[in-house]
């Protein structure tokens, strides 16, 4: 517990170079012969190997600290915040590349949501030399080209990611590509996989509902994934927005109107404007 006050002392020390020679001149004075010679040699050997693993402890506790602040940045949406803690992290990583490249992939994912594109593929390229085969740089990559409409370039990217490894995220967004591409068969593979490995997810549901409203017009067979959905995220407006839609289109206008009531209490503009007609 007394180590933290002696960091800097340890870091300066380490640091000042004419300081080290001095002290291994003076040492190598007192040799009066070889034994005592080799004595301080390895005396001087054991010292400076010290220091260098103290100072790498002390980075290392550091750069973790920096990684941790910039996760809860980004969990609390401060991303570029999050972003300037993990620049800061990669200034005291040397050669561990495990958690470089950990650190490149986290940066990225917070200048994806602030739509710093450019900055994003760097560090992903980057983390794609550190570990040629980590799926997340794949799928980082992948929804980049899904924001700027290159549909077909993004689907590449996951093929390469879900072969890695067969994630949650690769599948859904996957999803999402084959439903603009117009393949909702291709598209609900992969929603059910989603849900498959995520079974509480919400989004999932609400996904395959739109497919069975707008590929197979199915309302009430939607409406079933909607209820899924709303089951598990109840303050989603949308889910709410969405199911008393379909409740009006079969018929329900009770339910429906239930349905846009909530959705209206929950800050759905559309809501708003749907019930006033209604």
């Amino acid at each position: 517990m007394m180590i933290y006050p002696l960091i800097g002392e340890f870091s300066l020390f380490y640091n000042a170079i004419p300081l080290s020679l001095i002290i291994v001149l003076i040492l190598l004075l007192f040799a009066r012969n070889w034994i005592s010679f080799i004595g301080v040699l390895v005396f001087l050997l054991l010292y400076f190997v010290f220091i260098n693993w103290l100072t790498t402890r002390i980075s290392n506790r550091e750069d973790q600290k920096l990684i941790s602040s910039g996760k809860e940045k980004y969990d609390l949406g401060l991303y570029e915040q999050a972003c300037r803690e993990y620049t800061k992290a990669l200034k005291l990583v040397k050669n561990d590349a495990y958690t470089k490249n950990i650190i490149y992939l986290m940066r990225a994912e917070a200048e994806i949501e602030i739509k710093d594109y450019e900055s994003a593929l760097w560090d992903i390229s980057k983390s794609k030399e550190l570990e040629p085969n980590n799926y997340k740089a794949y799928f980082l990559s992948a929804k980049i080209k899904f924001h700027n409409d290159q549909l077909e370039e993004s689907l590449i990217e996951l093929e390469k990611s879900i072969s890695l490894a067969s994630t949650y995220e690769s599948h859904m967004l996957r999803g999402k590509i084959n439903c603009e591409l117009g393949m909702e068969q291709e598209a609900l593979k992969d929603f059910i996989k989603a849900e498959e490995l995520d079974p509480l997810s919400s989004e999932v549901n609400f996904e395959i509902a739109n497919i069975a409203e707008q590929f197979y017009e199915e309302p009430k067979e939607a409406i079933t994934y909607l209820d899924k959905a709303i089951a598990n995220n109840k303050e989603n407006s949308l889910y709410f927005y969405k199911r008393g839609i379909l409740k009006n289109q079969i018929g329900n206008r009770d339910g429906a109107f239930q349905d846009l009531e909530k959705a209206s209490k929950l800050g759905n503009k559309d809501a708003d404007e749907y019930l006033k007609k209604f």
